[in-house]
Parts: C-alpha cells; sequence; structure tokens
C-alpha cells in the first residue's frame, strides 16, 4: 500500500471566513462553492475555528463567524502521512 502525505490530498484553493464574517455571508459561501464547511481565520492568517452548515442552523443572519464557529480548529502540516483506511 502506498503512504500518502496530506499535501497530496488536500484542496489547493480553500474557501475561508474571518471572525467577522456575517452569518449571511458564510451560508452564501457554502451554497456557492458547494462545501459543507469553511476555515475562520484570524488577521495573522491562522486558522482559529471551522464553520460547518450545521453550525448555521437556527442562527440569526447578523451573528458572525466566531460566534458560531467550532473551536479549536485541528489542523496538520502538509507534510503528515494520510492515515490508511481501515475497513
Amino acid at each position: 500500500m502506498m503512504t500518502r502525505i496530506v499535501g497530496e490530498v488536500m484542496t489547493g484553493e480553500v474557501v475561508e471566513a474571518r471572525r467577522e464574517t456575517p452569518a449571511g455571508e458564510l451560508a452564501r459561501l457554502l451554497d456557492r462553492h458547494r462545501i459543507g464547511g469553511l476555515p475562520v481565520l484570524d488577521h495573522d492568517d491562522k486558522v482559529v475555528g471551522v464553520v460547518a452548515r450545521a453550525d448555521l442552523a437556527g442562527r440569526r443572519a447578523r451573528c458572525t463567524a466566531a460566534e458560531v464557529m467550532s473551536t479549536p480548529a485541528v489542523t496538520v502540516h502538509p507534510e503528515q502521512r494520510v492515515a490508511p483506511r481501515r475497513g
């Protein structure tokens, strides 16, 4: 079995949000790009959280990514190995 690294399987162009991005815009980004979630970046472009479609359910359009994101975000380096599939 060939070992792969994260950089070989990850998405190159990532749709992202900022802490202050309104929930309405988050929903539009998810719909427009047909994705289930997106990272939330701070002013240094570090991932501080993740917003998934489910995080927006029942939320008012004026709340922000900082208010709905899951945190802390778990990230990996592109050089890390991808775990083999089980089963």
